[in-house]
């Protein structure tokens, strides 16, 4: 599919944002009845108040204990688990038999959790397979916008392998707009959300110039490396986008088109004409020749009937 680099980015072609995911890991102090009847509405306050055994402990009221770490779980760094190990899906499993992220972290080659295992293949990150066990979950924060574009990546994949099967025209519009859109200095037709430009800016280009080779995504791979992507010579306008005739221009345009429906019929009466008298012609030429030929042929007749009447009164 042949694309282009355009000057103006089409929102209404991108992907729409998933609904936002709230974050679990709140503090709640704001909204509880702490807040609302015992005027503790900070956490601060009220993990440090004499009443509260501090993180981890409780709140003594006369309406019971309440746990700190569910009013202030991320005053108090008590975010659950975001993350999980990945060792039992990742090859050191599979052909190194190394699944427990116990075993890898102890293991005499390994630095432990920080550190590498050394492969034939390079060098292994332990806390990137075992994210959880060495307790380096990213922020849950943070964790909801790699969720958040991970979606957004992967029903823009979605889309573009269900539009671009062949080479059609939508498709090309597809790929030229989002291979523009992933230029950062690019015009955009509408606001767009923040995740889903981070993930246009980040993918679009090999996205748009993967799927322009279509066929089996094997055969893409250095798509991006060997395409040359030119400047639109005009703007790519959806049909949609294209103004209606008006009735004057309608009718001018049928009145133009009648005009020359009757030039050509008059053309063509024209040359039947000069057909026809170029026919008769021929025909009256034919006659006098055939007339000629008799009357000539008459008088031949004639004087030889005088000349044998001659001869017969000269003889007698």
């Amino acid at each position: 599919v042949d694309i282009c680099r355009d000057d103006v980015c089409d929102v209404s072609l991108l992907p729409v944002a998933p609904p936002t995911v709230v974050s679990t890991c709140s503090d709640l102090i704001m909204s509880s009845p702490m807040c609302k009847f015992g005027g503790l509405c900070s956490c601060e306050d009220f993990v440090n108040n004499p009443e509260s055994t501090g993180c981890g402990g409780v709140f003594s009221s006369d309406m019971g204990d309440v746990q700190v770490n569910s009013m202030c779980a991320k005053h108090c760094g008590a975010c659950s688990k975001t993350c999980k190990d990945d060792l039992p899906n990742g090859p050191l499993c599979s052909f190194g038999n190394l699944c427990s992220c116990e075993e890898l972290v102890n293991h005499p080659n390994s630095t432990g959790c920080g550190g590498v295992y050394p492969t034939d293949f390079g060098d292994t990150q332990v806390n990137s397979v075992c994210a959880a066990y060495c307790d380096v979950c990213p922020d849950t924060d943070t964790s909801d916008t790699d969720v958040i574009q991970k979606q957004i990546l992967k029903v823009l994949e979605e889309k573009l392998s269900e539009l671009c099967r062949y080479a059609t025209a939508d498709c090309q519009r597809m790929l030229t707009n989002l291979y523009s859109c992933a230029s950062h200095s690019i015009l955009m037709t509408n606001e767009l959300d923040v995740n889903v430009v981070a993930v246009v800016k980040k993918h679009g280009e090999s996205l748009a110039l993967a799927h322009a080779e279509l066929g089996n995504l094997a055969l893409r791979r250095n798509a991006e490396k060997s395409r040359n992507v030119l400047p639109c010579l005009l703007p790519t306008v959806s049909p949609s986008d294209v103004p209606s005739k008006s009735p004057a221009g309608n009718a001018q345009s049928e009145s133009s088109t009648g005009n020359a429906e009757s030039s050509r019929f008059g053309v063509g009466i024209g040359i039947g004409i000069l057909i026809g008298a170029v026919a008769v012609a021929l025909a009256f030429l034919i006659v006098l020749k055939v007339r000629k030929a008799n009357a000539l042929s008459r008088y031949t007749a004639e004087e030889e009937e005088i000349d044998q009447t001659r001869l017969y009164k000269s003889s007698v």
